[in-house]
């Protein structure tokens, strides 16, 4: 029962074009403002930029064994033994901002905890059908883009905080931000004083 996904080659072409237009965008703007010297700072950046998106999506994979379920990405590999796993969600997640995030959830124990989360973007949605198949446990499929306070509603627990209220932890976070850049500004005053 071993089975090996890799992001698609139609997929992986698409972010690397999109990478290549957007870092050519940057990169014009740069050469406008900042001269021969931001061109060719910003042409390594964009250097590096590329380097680790090929890399990454020619490392990314998902193996299935018989005994667990393996996740490589760009920094390592996470596992997960399958004996664990009593159910699986799969999902599409709406972010406040940027494109929708399809991703799968495999839950465990008698709180049918998240054990494992993972995006899996960049597959083809077949090969996910293949791996539930394979996986053999119930599965939840949510057929329509939820937001993450969506999800909770529908499955609780799945989502963090920060998900379930983006603008309310952005906020809370902004205003922590402010508040220590105060008292750091107070203690330098009080101690040049």
């Amino acid at each position: 029962m071993l089975l090996e996904l890799r992001p698609s080659a139609r997929r992986r072409r698409t972010v690397m074009v999109t990478a290549v237009v957007v870092y050519a965008v940057f990169a014009m703007v740069t050469v406008a403002v900042g001269g021969v010297a931001g061109l060719l700072i910003v042409l390594s950046l964009c250097a590096i930029g590329l380097a680790l998106g090929y890399v990454y999506l020619r490392r990314s994979r998902i193996v299935l064994t018989p005994a667990e379920l393996a996740v490589t990405g760009l920094f390592g590999t996470r596992r997960q033994p399958l004996a664990e796993v009593t159910s699986i969600v799969r999902a599409t997640l709406v972010p406040p901002r940027g494109p929708v995030v399809p991703t799968l959830f495999l839950l465990g124990g008698p709180a049918q905890e998240v054990l494992f989360r993972f995006n899996v973007t960049h597959y083809e949605s077949y090969d996910l059908d293949a791996l539930i198949e394979r996986l053999g446990r119930p599965t939840v499929v949510f057929d329509r883009p939820m937001t993450g306070a969506q999800l909770d509603r529908e499955h609780p627990g799945l989502v963090r905080l920060s998900e379930r209220r983006p603008y309310s932890f952005s906020f809370a976070v902004g205003c922590g931000v402010v508040v220590l850049v105060i008292v750091i500004g107070s203690l330098v005053v009080f101690l040049a004083a």
